[in-house]
């Protein structure tokens, strides 16, 4: 199915952000037309010049936060993307912000080369920072009053989300060739759970930062180093008493929280994680084809091939609808049960929307037309967030037409 774009008007603007509709409008299997819908866009920053780094937008109350490589910080309103507030740190992130509620206030976390610093969510005011001695290209994890952070250089460090004082560090080694990415730790109860590089699931304590267990989830094999890879990569994701996670080149596993067994393997994964709904597991493999398995037995509902070679983000579950962003800059819509495509958008710049109102010549200097989507995107009720490398945010509205 070939879905079609439409442009049914453009509102008259001199300024970002673009407040316009770009409508793709297309039947779905039950024959009802799902209704894609621009609302604006947003230059944030200059990208993340080609670092494949994954910046995802959050919702905090009715206000959009983004930020960029280059350490800007911006505060958009959910429904125009105006501009809140704006920050600009003056050194590089390497990751979207997170959530963290103290008992004063709500808090913004970014990482970036060797530091963590805390910003206050009313109006970006810095509260404390961190120097963690290491590049952190992993978005902390926030559990109560603690916040994880995992290091490149094989460490992660619990914090306290109030003051930023160091709370444990645990420590592993790094193999020599490695994916530039880490999997988000997961906390379960007063565990928390993430891989290494070593193909490697690990237990530790969310209080004192000791280990509890080890499982080798994939053993390293073959000649060169390249072959060896066995990288937990892709996020881990957690339902019921079940760990569901992909390594490197080996596919899907499922094993139980309580004892670590094996209960079921699938030759089916890639690197960029999957989703769950409804006891489905949505997720593409390396070749950029979508799967639909079972979480209970991992066979398969459906495979959809329509994306392949287009490097997907990790599948995000709206509704009825499972979204994914590619490395054209394109957001794709399909349907959950049964995989076929609904929609397709693609995240348009101000000048693409305007052209006649930028005549700057460094325009693309400053901003590289790499239009990749590499992290997954944000939805909040019927609203959708995405980014791509080149620092384009925009919103969409998902709706179905009656």
């Amino acid at each position: 199915m070939e879905p079609s774009l439409r442009l049914l008007r453009l509102l008259p603007l001199t300024l970002l952000p673009l407040w316009g509709c770009a409508t793709v409008e297309n039947s779905s299997a039950e024959g009802s037309p799902l209704r894609v819908t621009q609302r604006w866009v947003q230059q944030v920053g200059e990208g993340s010049d080609r670092l494949h780094l994954q910046f995802t937008p959050i919702a905090v109350g009715r206000s959009i936060i983004a930020a960029s490589h280059q350490g800007r910080v911006i505060a958009l309103e959910q429904e125009r993307g105006q501009r809140l507030w704006q920050r600009d740190l003056h050194l590089p992130l390497n990751t979207g912000g997170v959530v963290a509620n103290t008992a004063e206030k709500s808090l913004l976390l970014f990482a970036g080369d060797e530091v963590v610093i805390a910003l206050d969510a009313i109006d970006g005011e810095e509260v404390w920072r961190y120097e963690a001695g290491g590049e952190v290209i992993t978005p902390a994890v926030v559990s109560g009053k603690r916040a994880l952070i995992r290091s490149g250089d094989g460490r992660l460090i619990a914090l306290d989300v109030a003051t930023g004082k160091q709370l444990w560090v645990y420590r592993w080694s790094v193999s020599l060739l490695t994916l530039r990415g880490n999997s988000a730790p997961v906390v379960i109860d007063d565990k928390v759970l993430f891989g290494n590089g070593e193909g490697a699931l690990i237990a530790l304590d969310l209080r004192r930062g000791e280990e509890l267990w080890q499982i080798k989830v994939a053993i390293p094999r073959g000649r060169s180093e390249l072959e060896r890879m066995v990288d937990i990569d892709a996020n881990i994701v957690v339902s019921g008493d079940r760990i569901y996670l992909t390594a490197y080149g080996k596919g899907m596993s499922c094993y139980n929280i309580v004892n670590g067994r094996l209960l079921w393997k699938r030759e089916v994964g890639g690197e960029s994680g999957a989703a769950i709904a409804d006891s489905r597991l949505y997720l593409a493999d390396r070749d950029g084809v979508l799967w639909s398995l079972s979480a209970d037995d991992g066979s398969s509902f459906w495979r959809q091939p329509l994306l392949r070679r287009r490097h997907l983000t990790p599948p995000v579950v709206s509704g009825n609808y499972l979204i994914v962003g590619d490395e054209q800059g394109k957001l794709h819509w399909f349907l959950r049960q049964s995989g076929l495509p609904v929609a397709e958008v693609a995240l348009k710049s101000f000048k693409e929307w305007f052209p006649r109102r930028v005549t700057d010549d460094r325009y693309h200097s400053l901003f590289p037309d790499s239009r990749a989507i590499l992290a997954p995107p944000l939805v909040d009720e019927n609203r959708v967030y995405a980014m791509d490398q080149r620092g384009v945010l925009a919103a969409f509205s998902a709706v179905v037409a009656p």
